[in-house]
């Protein structure tokens, strides 16, 4: 680029030649004389239309006003290769900001992976959660604990007892409750440990903010439940049960790097029911089931026994239910988890409920002592003979 101080001076003398004054000069250019005063200090530089019409007044060339000096034989290679000179100093200097630019982006993205690394790194954690007294287990439950949101799922609650009411909270550091979820259930509505089960709350995130990030590990370590029962549905005395939840944890995201085993060196995953809901579509097919839609939009199967017992195979979700409308009672098998619930009734208000899995009995519900029975019942009459394909 062009020498401010040396064409600063070069103007200054030309002016001079010519007996102009700096008013004068700024008048011809229609500027003020503090604008030539500046250019002649090289303190500024003026604009191209303005050092054009400074050339036709001084006669002489842009190349020599850039150069600030008249061409001789002896500079006039100079001067004749100054828009040469002026290009490569452009494009040096563009190259200088392309780097500035790029170094800039560079740094932008590293910044904000640091502060993601930061903001994220062992910031996610899985939990079980199981806690239990003389009358009460609850286990299947879990929490999902990051510093953006925080969720808490209550699993299965097994007792005899007659549960009507749950309240979750933690104690803080001044041993003061604070609730987190409430739920609650009216005797006569037949309430039962499963209606507390799987209930998933966030407690932390959006509209849910119980605590703050920096108060999990209060959390984990204070975390209790109240249970409001009965000893049983003739009682009329309510009791009250304090049980603390201990945290296991599952899974932390500490960890920089992952790793996976190559291809060749793992054994494909065999899905052992795979095709297996379309052999026992087929089969139901074949042993008179008649396809409909009911009142929910699932698609099932349906067959009516003798003795007003009706069968149901579902698609989605994936289930075979057995109603004996007669015996005012129910049977259903979950044919992806194996597992078997059944329920007698009276008047649509459940009398005893139970879940059979892994061949152990959970009673939700009444007196269970003959479910086992009813569950072997159902599962040799009508499911083993639909999904038994041999």
């Amino acid at each position: 680029m062009a020498d401010n101080i040396k064409v600063g001076q070069f103007i200054k003398e030309e002016r001079k030649d010519i007996g102009l004054s700096q008013e004068e000069l700024a008048s011809k250019l229609f500027v003020t004389r503090q604008s030539v005063s500046k250019w002649e200090q090289g303190k500024s530089f003026p604009s191209h239309d303005l050092i054009q019409k400074m050339c036709e007044i001084f006669d002489i060339t842009s190349n020599e006003f850039l150069a600030g000096e008249r061409k001789k034989k002896e500079n006039e290679k100079e001067i004749n290769n100054i828009p040469i000179k002026i290009l490569k100093e452009g494009k040096k200097k563009q190259k200088k900001l392309i780097f500035i630019f790029l170094i800039t982006i560079i740094a932008l993205i590293f910044l904000f992976f640091f502060l993601y690394f930061f903001n994220t790194y062992n910031k996610v954690e899985v939990y079980s959660i199981y806690g239990e007294d003389e009358n009460f287990k609850i286990n299947n439950s879990d929490a999902f604990i990051s510093n953006d949101r925080s969720y808490i799922n209550l699993g299965n609650i097994e007792t005899e007892k007659e549960v009507v009411k749950l309240d979750l909270y933690y104690l803080k550091e001044d041993n003061s409750k604070r609730e987190m979820f409430t739920s609650s259930c009216r005797r006569k509505d037949n309430c039962s440990p499963s209606s507390f089960a799987g209930s998933i709350m966030q407690v932390r995130g959006g509209d849910a903010e119980y605590f703050s990030y920096k108060d999990i590990s209060l959390v984990i370590e204070n975390l209790y439940v109240d249970l409001s029962y009965y000893d049983n549905k003739d009682d009329k005395e309510e009791k009250t049960a304090t049980i603390k939840l201990d945290f296991i944890s599952l899974y932390t995201n500490n960890n920089l790097f992952f790793f996976y085993d190559k291809e060749e060196e793992g054994e494909p995953i065999v899905n052992e029911n795979d095709g297996f809901r379309d052999k026992l579509e087929e089969k139901v097919i074949s042993d008179g089931f008649k396809y409909e839609i009911d009142e929910d939009e699932n698609e099932v199967y349906i067959k009516k026994y003798k003795n007003n017992i009706i069968v149901k195979f579902y698609l989605n979700p994936n289930y075979i239910m057995v109603l004996d409308e007669q015996k005012e009672e129910w049977f259903m098998y979950d044919y992806e988890y194996k597992d078997c619930y059944f329920d007698k009734y009276k008047r649509n208000e459940t009398i005893s409920e139970s879940h059979l899995f892994n061949d152990e009995l959970i009673c939700f519900e009444g007196d269970c002592s003959n479910h086992r029975e009813y569950h072997n019942y159902y599962m040799d009459k009508y499911i083993n003979p639909l999904i038994d394909f041999e």
